[in-house]
């Protein structure tokens, strides 16, 4: 079967493209669920970066100290 064979019997790609766009255009009430997650999600992607700044931050700190507070610095 041939390209042109199956889009005449799906329709036009002109109307599929609308279908496809009346779908998208369509708003659907969001359930509770749903709008608590829309404020969830940053904030929960928000506390994972600032974990992980925090132990990249003491991680740098505590090589740092090793690395420039040895004993002969210590005793001066």
């Amino acid at each position: 079967m041939s390209t042109r064979q199956a889009a005449s019997e799906r329709g036009t790609a002109e109307s599929t493209v609308q279908e496809a766009e009346h779908y998208i255009i369509v708003r659907r009430p969001l359930m509770v669920v749903q709008w608590l997650n829309l404020p969830a999600i940053p904030i929960l992607g928000q506390l994972i970066q600032t974990v992980f700044f925090v132990l990249l931050v003491f991680g740098f700190f505590l090589w740092f100290a090793s690395v420039a507070a040895t004993d002969q610095t210590i005793e001066l």
